[in-house]
């Protein structure tokens, strides 16, 4: 008997994109957008001289403007979540593409352009006025926000120009991302395997890299590599494009006063120091033996010297043949989280009962998993594809951590709650470690202890491997963009560098096609999409390893730190829980050396 998995109901937030609740708060948003737009053309002269004292009728005009701002945000997720969550599920729905497109590179931009005087105003005025505008009680959680803005004053362009900028976002830079998901979803891979007689979707494909099937994951991995060589011309013109418009907007940007290179915005949008992610990329490099080590570990399992890259996502080799089912993956996570924090067993069991997971199987599905939410209900959802296998139960552990992340912070006004992607993976790799100590501890074979060390040391290769690959790649990447169109030939060479570099005699070979086949290098409105993970997953072993310390306390000081990640920098949350300095190396030795425990224990079975 197939096993029904789990699909989400998003009726209860929209039945559909023709529905009166969508169509209202589409509405909606458009009328406050105007709104916002004729306030602050009323208030255009206090607006153009931020060094003068608000009068009090402008003071408190700009403050309520602000605060519809709130509320359309809100609104403008919201909708934007509804026609994404819609999309993943089926990239073939055309209504769910056209509103999400709509929505992004319509209604976002002008709403981002109807916000732009505020957002310059409370960027180049004075300490005072600054102070002042925040000392309202309806939009003080604005300041922390608005003080990371000021940051970025000496940068910031004409009020026309940041407008005309936020106008070609939307045929700009976006519609090249919009691009790579267009061919990502809709290609299909030709998989040299009895079992797949017909061309596939990239997603299934890569869904047999994860399975035991050596000679199908091989096969999938080269069908991958052949279909994106296929659209190579087009994968390399998107990478240049999103790189040379961030090195032309850079340029603008630049002045006497301070120039921009790429790394700046990534920084800046993590809220991270420049030391302090040279510090943790040194720590790393310092413990790439051990890790290779643990790599080669992994292929003497499979009969082999080397790990070739159709197994770098692969399962244990254990003898067991039989897949997990949804219902005894969830339990595994569930039980874990109980033995943790009641609380957050409590939460799984409610992100199931209210189908707010979707483990379905679908044909036109987007590839991957990733935890979502409703803005205006709070409610967040969980996104995977369930294929049976341990790699499955892991990933719904680590996107129900990121539900919990948001759960603990549903009653935080919405901008507290923004955080950045640096923290957002503290509380998704702390659910899996969560889960990884649960199953050695209620291991009954060897083949069991096998199946969790593997995720463990599986997951250290790839965030302490795999990550700072991609890391690297994209620096030499954006490095060698600033001197003219890099060719399809000379991105595979970079990205079969950066493999050999930190891989080093662990691989068979380098993952040529990877700077294609990796949506990540291809978002839109994010670079570097990738540091940020090695920083959480090191975050969130430095926090795990605090529970025995902490005690009865761990429960709260957990959550505190949770719902701290919207309201700080990363250096200022950690010095106040943790009470370390992350610019400095030996914060990241000692994560590390958490690590290396693990991977020993590993290595000796």
């Amino acid at each position: 008997m197939i096993e029904t998995l789990p699909r989400w109901d998003n009726t209860t937030e929209y039945p559909s994109f023709t529905s009166k609740e969508f169509t209202t708060d589409l509405e909606i948003l458009k009328t406050q957008t105007a709104k916002i737009e004729a306030n602050l053309k009323s208030f255009a002269s206090s607006l153009a001289k931020p060094e003068e004292t608000l009068s009090a009728q402008a003071l408190e005009g700009l403050q309520e403007t602000l605060n519809i701002y709130s509320q359309a945000q809100i609104l403008l997720f919201n909708l934007s979540s509804y026609a994404s969550f819609e999309f993943s599920l089926d990239s073939k729905n055309v209504e769910a593409e056209k509103m999400y497109s709509y929505l992004y590179k319509d209604v976002n931009s002008q709403f981002q352009i109807a916000i732009t005087p505020l957002n310059l105003f409370l960027s180049k005025t004075s300490e005072e006025n600054f102070k002042s505008f925040f000392k309202a009680e309806k939009i003080k959680d604005y300041a922390f926000h608005f003080s990371r803005l000021r940051l970025k004053k000496d940068n910031l362009l004409s009020e026309k120009e940041e407008a005309i900028m936020s106008t070609l976002n939307k045929d700009g830079h976006t519609s090249w991302g919009n691009l790579y998901s267009s061919i990502s979803s809709s290609a299909r891979v030709k998989i040299n395997h009895p079992s797949t007689p017909e061309p596939t979707s990239i997603a299934v494909a890569f869904g047999n890299t994860q399975g035991a099937d050596e000679p199908l994951r091989k096969a999938s991995w080269e069908g991958i590599q052949n279909t994106w060589r296929e659209h190579q011309q087009s994968a390399a013109a998107i990478l240049n494009a999103l790189a040379g418009w961030r090195h032309d907007v850079n340029k603008l940007r630049s002045n006497d006063k301070k120039k921009l290179d790429y790394l700046d915005e990534p920084l800046h949008d993590n809220r991270i120091k420049a030391e302090t992610l040279q510090a943790m990329i040194d720590a790393v490099a310092d413990y790439r033996p051990i890790v290779q080590k643990t790599a080669k570990a992994m292929a003497k399992h499979y009969g082999k010297k080397q790990l070739d890259p159709w197994d770098l996502v692969a399962p244990a080799p254990i003898k067991s043949e039989t897949g997990l089912t949804f219902k005894e993956s969830f339990r595994q996570v569930k039980d874990a989280f109980t033995h943790m924090d009641p609380t957050m067993g409590e939460f799984a069991q409610l992100m199931l009962d209210k189908n707010w997971i979707d483990a379905s199987v679908r044909p036109n599905k987007r590839n991957g998993a990733y935890c979502g939410g409703f803005s205006k209900s709070r409610s967040p959802r969980v996104f995977l594809t369930f294929a049976g296998s341990s790699q499955n139960t892991s990933t719904l552990a680590h996107e129900l951590g990121h539900a919990y992340h948001n759960w603990v912070m549903r009653d935080m006004p919405k901008i507290a709650t923004m955080y950045t992607m640096s923290l957002a993976e503290t509380a998704s790799i702390f659910a899996e470690q969560t889960l990884f100590d649960y199953q050695i501890a209620s291991a009954k074979t060897k083949d069991d202890l096998l199946d969790v060390y593997w995720s463990i040391a599986e997951g250290a290769v790839s965030l302490l491997l795999n990550i700072p690959t991609r890391f690297e790649f994209e620096k030499n990447f954006y490095d060698k963009r600033k001197n003219g169109f890099v060719t399809p030939d000379e991105l595979t060479g970079l990205m079969s560098d950066a493999y050999k570099n930190w891989y080093g005699d662990s691989l068979s070979q380098p993952d040529p096609m990877f700077w294609a086949t990796k949506l990540h290098f291809s978002i839109a409105n994010m670079s570097f999409y990738n540091f940020p993970y090695t920083f959480g997953y090191l975050f969130s072993l430095s926090l795990y390893a605090r529970k025995n310390e902490w005690g009865k306390d761990f429960s709260n000081k957990y959550t505190a730190i949770l719902r701290d990640t919207g309201l700080m920098t990363a250096e200022d949350l950690i010095q106040k829980h943790l009470g370390e300095d992350i610019t400095d190396k030996k914060f990241w030795i000692k994560a590390l050396d958490t690590v290396a425990g693990k991977l020993e224990e590993f290595n000796k079975i």
